[in-house]
């Protein structure tokens, strides 16, 4: 410990166990409480210790997370994250997890992919790079839709770090695309059972699920992440997708405007509300949530219309005009 203590870039043990704690929470928790505290963690360590690098990066990419479990909207949490990073690179302009989160503020609030590309060029190195590093990697390759690069990166990226689950998530999101149905439920499965409550994994566990007619088990499975992290919108809306494919339709209808009445008062990303409304078959109402999301500069805008609910939109002029306009 005293070995790590030393090159992780702080000499103070309690700063550096500060780190640590909110490193498994962050990486591991996937929840909107877990995040929230990684935040507080991250904090603390660089109070303790101005000068630590790392800390402030930790700092950044849980800023970072908090837009994607909708604590805070993008514009907010990218602000605080870019700060974050730019002490981080101050102090260690070759700090890997730094670099590449400039590369997704790049990408996901500036809409600067050269930029990014150019980030994740002296963030990346696919022999040695961390699976936060590997994640931005992958998430501007799906942006481009490389998926088959993204396969291989993600792998690549397991094999250094098995235990993580949004790796694993990520492989299996990139396998469900390229038609891998074996690979996406080994790999979704695998996710979960790092992460029980990891929404985006829970998300694709249930359209695997659906699509086999297990309605049911996809049902029971989203109570139980709902229950694990109370009210957390992905997995409502997932469960709500669930029981209109399931034919309950009034169940269905219930969640959706639950989470519509939650959005006049709390921040519910645009992507999840224009998911559900394009798995119900409201065209109209999916495209004036993206076009939400993309004022918002939400990160999943750049990734969403690869989604397959998404995919019956692709015809719709309106759908191809906020892409185009976007860049």
């Amino acid at each position: 410990k005293i070995n790590d203590l030393k090159k992780s870039g702080t000499t103070n043990p309690e700063a550096y166990d500060l780190v640590q704690r909110a490193k498994i929470l962050l990486f591991d928790g996937n929840s909107k409480a877990s995040t929230k505290k990684a935040v507080e963690l991250y904090e603390q360590a660089v109070q303790l210790d101005p000068d630590y690098a790392s800390a402030y990066a930790g700092l950044g990419k849980a800023h970072y997370y908090t837009s994607t479990t909708s604590i805070e909207t993008p514009r907010v949490a990218f602000s605080k994250s870019k700060a974050a990073y730019e002490k981080a690179l101050k102090l260690d302009p070759k700090n890997s997890m730094a670099l590449a989160g400039m590369s997704d503020i790049s990408l996901f609030l500036d809409r600067d992919l050269k930029k990014s590309k150019q980030l994740l060029d002296l963030a990346y190195n696919p022999e040695s790079s961390r699976s936060e590093v590997i994640r931005s990697y992958t998430l501007y390759l799906e942006s481009r839709g490389r998926f088959e690069e993204m396969a291989t990166a993600t792998l690549k990226g397991i094999e250094y770090d098995p235990k993580s689950p949004k790796l694993h998530q990520v492989y299996a999101w990139v396998n469900y695309y390229l038609g891998n149905l074996e690979l996406a439920d080994k790999h979704s499965k695998i996710a979960l059972s790092l992460s029980p409550s990891f929404q985006w994994a829970l998300h694709l566990r249930s359209i695997i699920l659906m699509d086999s007619g297990k309605f049911k088990e996809a049902e029971s499975m989203l109570i139980q992440g709902i229950k694990d992290d109370p009210n957390n919108p992905v997995s409502i809306m997932s469960l709500g997708v669930v029981y209109w494919k399931w034919n309950k339709k009034q169940e269905s209808e219930a969640l959706l405007l639950d989470l519509l009445h939650r959005s006049h008062f709390e921040y519910i990303k645009g992507d999840i509300i224009s998911r559900f409304y394009a798995a119900i078959g409201d065209k109209d109402k999916a495209i004036q949530w993206i076009r939400k999301s993309d004022e918002l500069r939400e990160m999943s805008f750049m990734v969403l219309h690869h989604h397959p609910w998404i995919k019956d939109l692709h015809n719709s002029d309106d759908f191809n005009k906020i892409y185009r306009e976007a860049g």
